[in-house]
């Protein structure tokens, strides 16, 4: 950082909000921020080439709420704050204990893509404020254990593509904000609990784990945008899916489900991608996937269909959706200061067969 814009930076006592981000930095952290600038509540370096340890000043009057420094290069120890975002870097170890058991004040936690391990909830985990948790792509274990009911105001949870065992609590039902659940791509078992019915009202991603037992049969109100589940799931597709007007994104595929592919399904409307393939459907293909109109990937492959297609698929424009297609909705969020839109926008990608190749189609998801 130049020494005329740092000797700037260095006598403004008044600032408290900074942000220097994308701007091609490089360096260490800039601990010298803080000696003059004790009243600085919001720090973004964000996108920048920083590296080194994350220090900050041993003297105490910090007021430093907010810390984005995700895509760099840190390292080292994470202080107390209300906001932190440390995604992108190369962080090992487990997470600090004074961390996840005394920053009562923390909101939003979100530490994707290093090489973080140890117990993703551990047992002496204290967020009572915690909103945002966003765990995915590391080396955690462990299990979704007791600890994580102290944070019942989450309304996002992505620990996806980790190690974590064990089963998915019942008790994930009493998350009653909880509109983001993401634990695919780890080694949960058993079934899947009927209570989750009642949250993942927007993205629910179970995929990729040892889940067995059927599909629940969710009797309530649907809100899902966005459904996962291949694992190794059987019975038929539950009729309680025919609720889902909203659902944009339905995926059974590589499961053991039987049945037939039920005539009711011409009902949602809002249908972008269908993946059924990789089970064991039997009978027709009915004519009331031609009422999908926004339909633009359908993997029906490695079932027991016969019959012939219906004539009706060459009125359907498959694969002619553009990426803002699939940009799913808004988020509604209650922070401190009361209720505030935030849009929350992700590639999603679908994996399905097509002449007996694996493809992959990326397209806009909501997160």
């Amino acid at each position: 950082m130049g020494g005329a814009f740092r000797e700037f930076l260095s006598h403004q006592t008044n600032l408290t909000n900074l942000d220097l981000s994308s701007n091609n930095l490089f360096g260490v952290f800039p601990t010298w921020l803080f000696i003059n600038n004790s009243k600085l509540k919001l720090l973004y370096l964000l996108n920048n080439s920083l590296s080194g340890s994350l220090q900050f000043p041993h003297f105490t009057n910090l007021s430093l709420e907010n810390l984005d420094v995700s895509n760099n290069n840190f390292h080292g120890q994470i202080k107390d704050l209300g906001y932190i975002d440390l995604s992108n870097n190369n962080f090992s170890g487990e997470l600090p204990r004074k961390l996840i058991s005394d920053c009562k004040s923390l909101d939003k936690l979100v530490l994707s893509n290093n090489n973080l391990e140890g117990d993703i909830i551990p047992e002496d985990m204290n967020l009572p404020r915690l909103r945002w948790m966003k765990l995915n792509n590391n080396r955690f274990g462990g299990t979704i254990n007791e600890a994580l009911r102290k944070s019942f105001r989450l309304f996002y949870l992505d620990i996806s593509n980790n190690n974590v065992t064990g089963q998915l609590p019942w008790w994930i039902g009493n998350f009653f904000y909880l509109d983001t659940l993401s634990v695919s791509q780890n080694k949960l078992n058993g079934q899947i609990p009927k209570e989750i019915c009642a949250v993942g009202h927007y993205y629910l991603d179970l995929s990729r784990n040892n889940f067995s037992g059927t599909i629940p049969s969710c009797s309530n109100s649907c809100q899902f945008f966005y459904m996962q589940l291949h694992n190794n799931l059987i019975g038929e597709i539950p009729d309680s899916l025919s609720n889902c007007s909203r659902l944009q994104t339905l995926d059974l595929r590589d499961n053991h489900i039987s049945g037939s592919i039920p005539l009711w399904i011409g009902k949602l409307s809002s249908l972008i991608v269908l993946l059924l393939g990789g089970n064991n459907i039997h009978g027709t293909i009915p004519k009331q996937l031609c009422k999908l109109r926004s339909i633009n990937i359908l993997d029906l492959s490695r079932n027991n269909l016969y019959g012939e297609i219906p004539k009706c698929f060459n009125n359907i424009s498959f694969g002619m959706k553009t990426l803002m297609d699939f940009e799913y909705a808004y988020y509604v969020y209650h922070g401190n200061d009361g209720y505030y839109l935030e849009r929350y926008n992700v590639l999603e990608e679908v994996e399905f067969l097509a002449k007996n190749q694996y493809l992959s189609y990326v397209g806009f998801g909501f997160i």
